[in-house]
C-alpha cells in the first residue's frame, strides 16, 4: 500500500493531493513517479485499464483538454491489455507507486460499453465485445436531462448503456473491480456516476469498493451542489463539479466576483466527500487558471491536479504541495472578501487571493498571537506583524496569492535538500516538450525523462533535489508524455547546469512552413477550411479557411508541426466548414492529396 487513501477527504496535517496522469503509457508513468512523488503529491489518477475502442480523433478538443486516448468505450473488462500497456506494465506501475510512497486510483467504467454501429462511426458491434448481449443493456434512446431516469438509462452519446438492475451485469461489473483490488490499486473513480442509479452505489458498488478495500470517487458532471451531495450519501466522494463551475464561470476571471466562492460548492458542504479540480480531460479551466489552483491546493476537500495543464515539475504548484500539508489543516475560516480579495484563515496559515488587476492589502483578524510575525511563504509580499487587536495587514499581487505563516516549510517533498535547477535552449514542434533524463531516480534513470516548464522562446528547465554528481541529457516529445526523440552528443553533467545544446538525433532545427494543397468543387460563395490534429488546423474543429490559388485548387500554409492527420472541409465563405470530406484522413506524408469527395455528395 503507498499512502493510504481511507475513502474520507478530511483535511488535516498531511494531506497532500492527486495527479491526474492521463494521455501516456504505463511504463512512462512508471518511469516519472518518483518525480511526482518528490513534487508531494499523495495518489495518482490514471485512466482505464480495460481492452477499450479507442480513437485518437474521438473527440475535437482544444490546447486545454487532450485528444490522445482516453480508454472510455470499454469492449473487454477482463483483458488488460490496451493502448496504454499490458497488464504486467500496469502492475509494474501500481508496485512503483507504492514503492514511491503513492496511491493509485484506478479508472472504472461501468455505466456502458462501447458505442454502436451507427455512431461515431466507430464501427463496434456486440460480437466484437464478449460476455455481454443485447439483453445485459438498456433499450437504445436519447437522454432528456430534465427527466432523471432518462438521464440513468438511456445512451450516453451513443454508448451502449449497461442494465445495472441485472444480477449478471453486477456479477461481471464485481469481478472488474476486484481485477482492479488484485493488481493492488487503492482507490477507485466511477466514471460517469450520474448516469447511473444512487441505489446502484449504494447496495452494490460502495459496498463492493469497502469489501476490497478501495477509496472511490464518483464522476457527477452536474453544477449542482444537492445533486453532489446526493451522491455522496450513498457512501463516495464526488468530483465537485459545483465548485468547478463556480470558480470557471463566476470567479476566477475578469469579470468574476470573489463574494461568490463564499459557500460554493460541495467543498462548503461536505469537504470530507468533495475531490475538487480546476481542470481535466473533460472541461477546460478558468481564465485565472493558476489562482483557481492556489485556491483548490490551499482550502478544504482533496484537490486534484491535471497533468495536461500542470507538469510534474512545476515549482509553483509543488511550493504549494508542502504549504498543504505542513501549514494549512482543518476548517478555513473567512476573514475577508469583496468581489476582488478573499482571505481566509487556515490552520497556521492565511491565504490571501486577489483577482483584480493590481495589488491588494487589507487589515484582517487572525487566530495569530499579537505581535506574531507572519511571512508569505510564496514570496510575494512582505513580512507583516499582528497587531495589538489581532489584526495583521495581508497584501497579495495583482490576479496573485499569497499564504502568511509563522514557519515556512521547504517545497515539494520537504526535508531541507538543496535543489539545482538543468536549463537548456532547444527547438520543439508544435505540441511538443523537452524532457529531462539522466543518471538519478529524479530524472527517471535515463528513462523518458521529466517535463521541463517552458520558461519563454526555445528555454525549458527543471528543478531536482540536487544529487551531487550527475549526469543528464534532453529528450524531445509530445506535451504530458515522454520524450522520444534524444539529444545528439555527449551527456552533460553537473558542472554545467545550462550548457549548449547538442541537437537532436532526428536533425529537427525548429518549425518550418508547410503548404497543404487540395483540388475539390465548391458552390458559388463557399471556401475550402483545412482542419486536422493540431491547434494550427483548429484540432478538427471548423477549419482554416483556404485560399483559392486557381480553378478548384485550394491551399493553406501553416507551421510545420511534424505528425499530423488532416482533412477538408466545405462551407460559407469567411466562416467556417460545415460539410467534412469523405474517406479516411490525410497525413503529413502526402501534403497534395487527391481529395476524396464530399459527404453530401456535391460534386461541383
Amino acid at each position: 500500500m503507498g499512502s493510504s487513501l481511507t475513502g474520507s477527504a478530511a483535511a488535516e496535517i498531511g494531506d497532500s493531493a492527486v495527479y491526474q496522469y492521463y494521455h501516456t503509457d504505463w511504463t512512462t508513468i512508471t518511469n516519472n513517479l518518483s518525480g511526482v512523488a518528490d513534487a508531494g503529491y499523495d495518489a495518482i489518477q490514471v485512466p482505464p485499464a480495460q481492452f477499450s475502442r479507442i480513437y485518437k480523433y474521438e473527440r475535437q478538443n482544444d490546447e486545454y483538454t487532450y485528444d490522445l486516448p482516453l480508454g472510455y468505450q470499454p469492449i473487454d473488462f477482463t483483458n488488460f491489455d490496451s493502448e496504454f500497456g499490458t497488464e504486467a506494465e500496469y502492475q509494474a506501475m501500481v508496485d512503483e507507486a507504492h514503492e514511491q510512497g503513492l496511491d493509485v486510483i484506478a479508472d472504472a467504467v461501468m455505466n456502458h460499453l462501447a458505442a454502436g454501429d451507427n455512431a461515431f462511426d466507430r464501427h463496434v458491434s456486440m460480437d466484437d465485445i464478449p460476455r455481454f448481449s443485447e439483453r445485459d443493456l438498456h433499450p437504445e434512446c436519447q437522454i432528456d436531462y430534465n427527466d432523471p431516469q432518462s438521464v440513468e438509462n438511456c445512451w450516453l452519446v451513443g454508448l451502449r448503456d449497461l442494465d445495472q438492475d441485472s444480477s449478471y451485469v453486477r456479477g461481471e461489473l464485481y469481478n472488474y473491480l476486484q481485477k482492479y483490488a488484485d493488481l493492488g490499486v487503492d482507490g477507485i473513480r466511477f466514471d460517469a456516476a450520474k448516469h447511473m442509479s444512487e441505489s446502484f452505489f449504494s447496495n452494490y458498488a460502495n459496498q463492493w469498493a469497502d469489501e476490497l478495500g478501495l477509496y472511490r470517487v464518483g464522476e457527477v458532471l452536474q453544477g449542482s451542489t444537492s445533486y453532489n451531495q446526493q451522491y455522496a450519501d450513498t457512501g463516495m466522494s464526488v468530483t465537485d463539479y459545483a465548485l468547478f463551475y463556480t470558480m470557471k464561470e463566476d470567479v476566477f476571471n475578469s469579470g468574476g466576483d470573489m463574494n461568490a466562492l463564499e459557500g460554493a460548492g460541495l467543498v462548503n458542504q461536505d469537504p470530507t466527500s468533495a475531490m475538487t479540480f480546476v481542470s481535466n480531460h473533460d472541461s477546460a479551466p478558468p481564465e485565472y487558471e493558476r489562482l483557481a489552483y492556489a485556491y483548490i491546493l490551499t482550502y478544504e476537500g482533496y484537490p486534484r491536479v491535471y497533468n495536461h495543464r500542470i507538469g510534474i515539475s512545476d515549482e509553483e504548484i509543488s511550493t504549494l504541495l508542502s504549504l498543504r500539508r505542513n501549514v494549512l489543516s482543518g476548517a478555513a475560516t473567512t476573514r475577508y472578501v469583496d468581489s476582488e480579495l478573499y482571505v481566509f484563515e487556515r490552520g497556521d496559515g492565511l491565504v490571501v487571493l486577489n483577482r483584480g488587476n493590481s495589488q491588494r492589502s487589507e487589515w484582517v483578524q487572525t487566530n495569530q498571537a499579537s505581535g506574531t510575525t507572519l511571512t508569505d511563504c510564496t514570496g510575494s509580499s512582505s513580512d507583516t506583524q499582528v497587531n495589538s487587536d489581532g489584526y495583521v495587514q495581508v497584501s497579495a499581487p495583482a490576479v496573485g496569492y499569497a499564504v502568511y505563516s509563522t514557519e515556512c516549510p521547504e517545497s515539494g517533498s520537504g526535508g531541507g535538500t538543496e535543489q539545482v535547477t538543468l536549463q537548456i535552449d532547444a527547438p520543439t514542434a508544435s505540441g511538443e516538450s523537452i524532457f529531462f533524463t539522466g543518471s538519478t531516480g529524479s530524472l527517471t534513470n535515463w528513462g523518458g525523462g521529466v517535463e521541463g516548464t517552458n520558461t519563454g522562446g526555445d528555454t525549458w528547465e527543471v528543478t531536482i533535489d540536487d544529487p551531487g554528481t550527475l549526469e543528464w541529457k534532453t529528450r524531445r516529445g509530445p506535451a504530458g508524455g515522454s520524450g522520444d526523440v534524444w539529444e545528439s552528443g555527449d551527456n552533460h553533467s553537473e558542472a554545467n547546469l545550462s550548457p549548449t545544446h547538442n541537437g537532436w538525433s532526428d536533425g529537427f532545427e525548429g518549425n518550418t512552413g508547410l503548404t497543404i494543397q487540395v483540388e475539390a468543387p465548391t458552390a458559388s460563395g463557399e471556401s475550402v477550411y483545412f482542419t486536422g490534429s493540431t491547434e494550427s488546423l483548429t484540432n478538427w474543429g471548423g477549419g482554416i479557411e483556404g485560399t483559392n490559388v486557381s480553378g478548384d485548387i485550394w491551399e493553406v500554409s501553416i507551421e510545420d508541426p511534424g505528425s499530423f492527420e488532416w482533412k477538408t472541409r466545405r462551407g460559407p465563405s469567411g466562416s467556417s466548414g460545415d460539410v467534412w470530406e469523405s474517406g479516411g484522413n490525410h497525413s503529413d506524408g502526402n501534403l497534395s492529396p487527391t481529395h476524396n469527395g464530399w459527404s453530401d455528395g456535391y460534386s461541383g
